[in-house]
């Protein structure tokens, strides 16, 4: 049970407000803490900014192609690690394009649904579309630095100042004056260049780490991608034998769309091999209920997977829990997400960040051996990967994939020179990613441990 003494003064700052779940909120707390605690000079958000604002809500119109659009990113698709959200808004018919636009160095917060998160763009993101569910914040670094403002938010502490004034019903909002008014303590300048540098090396080895790992991909889409038909035949004749070869499937999608994934992995020049040549074990893991616990086992679900720092999530599973060693995963195993909807078919490598977490049963594990296991990940993570994948796609309202099916995939077999240049292309983008992850939490934890020690 949380519980504070009200000062009186506290009650004329507050308009006179009695409830206790607005005394006890994270950000009235750290409203408290800043103010009678710092012993640093503060600043708004607002004076530390050129400009904070919100996109215009406007009418999307999406396209298929890329050549007909620019990548558009949804609150969601931005936290994600993957670079291709799927999405493109017409250039040509989508108004307002140039407003939402997207600028290296800046800092977004999201403003709808999920609110308060944080997010830094690298030049990943210049010139693509992001939804005005985004708050901008263009940091002028007068008296705090851009990597300093960014760990501020992203922590703890900055989380409750800026979810603190939401509004709304069952979807809560914030607005751009609502944090405007946000105090920033201003920390010694060899303090915020020690934070600031932390976080420029940590979104710069982010970039590195997509280019290496997009290189690595490429090898597969540029390969098969043009050798798809951008119509995909509507009839297709099978035979009752054949039909009996994959747990007797009879669905239109299964038997059209993965045997033309499949004839254009077998016919485009280079061998192939299946799988489960040198498949270990694909399993799904224990499904029960769930106990939590403030310590135990980090616990993620395939949606904290696909995020750039799932390592910031703090869910913990009791080890006591029936089954919890199921859901424990191993460095150079592959999971594949095997329901949802957008996330379905999205794969990911685990490194040495998340060796030995917990993940939730809706990662299908894909043990391969250990030699190929990231050559076998360059391919599944590639965009005609994904689609080969979301091709064993069955079920209606929950769409699944099953760990039957991935046995059954075939993979482009390039000569060993190509494989060994794929393979570690992986293995470096990997550690880039865990490094990237363990700089910006060095950040934030600096920003954090700092404000816990006014309050000792």
């Amino acid at each position: 049970m949380k519980k504070v003494k009200v000062k009186k003064s506290w009650l004329y700052r507050s308009d006179l407000r009695l409830d206790a779940s607005y005394h006890l909120s994270d950000g009235v707390n750290t409203k408290r803490i800043i103010a009678e605690l710092c012993p640093y000079p503060n600043v708004s958000l607002k004076e530390e900014t050129s400009e904070l604002f919100k996109g215009d809500i406007h009418k999307r119109v999406y396209v298929k192609f890329p050549e007909n659009g620019v990548m558009f990113y949804t609150a969601s698709d931005l936290f994600k690690s993957d670079l291709n959200s799927g999405k493109y808004l017409s250039k040509k018919y989508s108004p307002h394009l140039k407003e939402l636009e997207l600028k290296k160095d800046w800092i977004l917060v999201t403003r709808s649904g999920t609110l308060g998160k944080v997010f830094y763009t690298t030049s990943d993101y210049e010139g693509k579309i992001g939804t005005d569910d985004l708050l901008r914040i263009k940091p002028a670094q007068r008296n705090i630095k851009k990597g300093y403002l960014y760990a501020f938010l992203s922590s703890k502490y900055g989380y409750g100042l800026l979810t603190q004034s939401s509004y709304g019903g069952v979807v809560k909002h914030i607005e751009p004056h609502h944090i405007e008014d946000i105090d920033v303590p201003v920390l010694p300048k060899k303090c915020q260049s020690q934070i600031d540098d932390l976080i420029t090396e940590a979104t710069n080895l982010r970039v590195q780490a997509n280019k290496l790992l997009t290189k690595a991909q490429n090898y597969f889409d540029e390969m098969l991608y043009g050798k798809r038909s951008k119509k995909i035949s509507t009839i297709h004749i099978k035979k009752i034998s054949e039909l009996k070869l994959f747990q007797s499937r009879l669905d239109a999608s299964f038997n059209i769309y993965k045997k033309e994934l499949d004839n254009i992995i077998e016919n485009c020049g280079i061998p192939y091999f299946r799988l489960s040549n040198y498949l270990e074990r694909v399993f799904i893991p224990n499904r029960g209920k769930r106990v939590y616990v403030e310590k135990g086992l980090k616990y993620l679900s395939t949606s904290d997977l696909s995020t750039f720092n799932p390592t910031r999530i703090e869910k913990f599973l009791s080890l006591k829990m029936v089954g919890v060693e199921t859901l424990r995963v191993k460095k150079n195993w592959i999971l594949v997400a095997r329901s949802g909807q957008e996330i379905l078919g999205s794969t990911f490598f685990v490194g040495e960040n998340l060796d030995s977490l917990g993940v939730n049963e809706h990662a299908l594990r894909v043990l391969v051996d250990e030699d190929i296991s990231p050559y076998v990940y360059a391919f599944l993570s590639s965009k005609f990967g994904k689609q080969y994948l979301r091709s064993g796609i069955f079920g209606s309202a929950i769409l699944t994939i099953n760990d039957d099916f991935i046995k059954e995939l075939i993979i482009p077999d390039f000569d060993d020179t190509t494989k060994i240049i794929i393979t570690d292309l992986v293995i470096k983008s990997t550690q880039l990613f865990d490094l990237s992850m363990n700089k910006e939490n060095q950040a934030i934890d600096i920003v954090e441990k700092e404000i816990e020690s006014w309050q000792e």
